[in-house]
């Protein structure tokens, strides 16, 4: 399974880079540093990682988070797509 989530980071990454090259700077350190870059990219690798658990049969029966986590908890709730 390490494998197969491996995978779909880099997948995920590569869509980034692709189409929010400017904005999704992954190979940027500095620019990666930044809260504005930092905190869509953990979001984006929080719903990657949700959607492999998915796929593989894993749901959520509760969902909290703060802060930044909690849109990936409303993505994991099913509240908005």
């Amino acid at each position: 399974m390490a494998n197969y989530v491996h995978n779909k980071i880099i997948c995920t990454k590569e869509v980034l880079n692709k189409y929010f090259i400017d904005y999704y700077p992954f190979n940027d350190e500095d620019k990666l540093n930044k809260t504005e870059y930092t905190q869509p990219a953990i979001l984006t690798m929080s719903t990657a990682a949700l959607k492999v658990l998915e796929e593989h049969g894993v749901k959520a029966d509760y969902a909290a988070g703060l802060s930044l986590g909690e849109y990936a908890a409303i993505l994991a709730a099913e509240v908005m797509e």
